[in-house]
């Protein structure tokens, strides 16, 4: 396999109001659809030759990829929804000041999830279906979420779920990531404000 791009989607108006969004669609903010036009300039410039973008069904990431695409003279976009967020389960469209923190914490992080949502390492076992599948092909743009890009990169790196959130450190707000799976590195390239 060559090269991975994976680049999270765009800030949302649900995200700057501190709600979670899990599985919800989310709607890009007028910063979050300039960025992914940013990302696309960037990602013209790199020296690899994508066939696709590979992005999550959800709107927001959806919609992000749409933007680069349009600026990568109407790149493919094939939706897969193995790279959507982790399910927050009752948690979804609530804000953090109404989650009980304290019951979710008692388990052990890997298998901490809310109720009816998803585990860190549910996620990861996606991450790892989503290389086994994509193995042999090219380069590719993946637009994704925070937490599946972490599982990806843990699962590519083989890393374990719970070390790359809470020792490795990966601004994924900041950077779009380049995941070397070659040479099992990962490349942060920085966008300019």
């Amino acid at each position: 396999m060559g090269n991975i791009i994976l680049v999270r989607h765009g800030e949302t108006k649900e995200g700057k109001a501190g709600i979670i969004l899990g599985h919800l669609g989310g709607n890009l903010t007028q910063d979050g659809k300039d960025s992914a036009k940013k990302i696309a300039k960037i990602i013209s410039k790199l020296d690899l030759r994508f066939q696709k973008i590979v992005t999550s069904d959800l709107k927001r990431a959806f919609n992000t990829a749409r933007i680069i695409s349009t600026e990568l003279n109407n790149l493919p976009i094939e939706k897969d929804q193995t790279v959507r967020e982790r399910s927050a389960g009752i948690a979804e469209g609530k804000k953090d000041s109404e989650i009980n923190w304290n019951d979710y914490e008692k388990s052990p992080w890997v298998d901490r999830k809310h109720r009816d949502g998803e585990s860190f390492g549910d996620v990861y076992q996606r991450a790892q279906n989503f290389l086994d599948k994509h193995r042999d092909q090219d380069d590719i743009i993946l637009v994704s979420h925070t937490v599946f890009i972490l599982m990806l990169i843990a699962a590519a790196l083989k890393i374990s779920p719970e070390k790359i959130v809470t020792e490795e450190k990966y601004d994924l707000s900041c950077y779009i990531v380049s995941l070397d799976l070659e040479n099992k590195k990962v490349v942060p390239i920085r966008i300019p404000l």
